[in-house]
């Protein structure tokens, strides 16, 4: 495994709460003597964290449990809560696609029923779907 990888996994680990891909992007941002330097600090700063969290264990094991279970409920909400954002997110993109392909769909079906049309008027419709569809893109 490659330092950088290593580090990633490491800031992963201590959870400094940044996005996986802001990690990435920090880690490759590094030249790799800085990569070095910082794998022995995030090792000894995981090391501190155990030991500390084995104290606060021994030294009241009820109290550990209780803010432990509130900490894991309280990351459980962050997660809830950005899932549904994420809903909320793509239901917009869902609601304005479905927009979108209802006016294509009545377009497609004007060219279709209107045998009619002038040549310039099809070429009208024709590049208002065009226009539409590049928007998709």
């Amino acid at each position: 495994m490659d330092d950088k990888q290593k580090l990633l996994e490491l800031i992963e680990e201590v959870e400094l709460g940044i996005s996986p891909e802001e990690a990435k992007d920090l880690v490759n941002s590094m030249a790799e003597d800085k990569v070095s330097e910082f794998i022995p600090l995030f090792e000894d700063l995981i090391r501190l964290e155990d030991q500390m969290e084995q104290e606060a264990q021994k030294a009241n094991p009820e109290k550990y449990e209780e803010i432990k279970n509130q900490y894991l409920n309280e990351l459980l909400k962050i997660d809830v809560e950005a899932l549904e954002e994420e809903k909320q997110e793509q239901k917009k993109i869902d609601d304005k696609l479905e927009t979108e392909l209802n006016f294509l769909d009545a377009k497609i079906k004007e060219i279709g029923e209107a045998d009619n049309l002038s040549d310039a008027e099809k070429e009208e419709t024709y590049s208002a779907i065009q226009q539409e569809l590049n928007k998709l893109n």
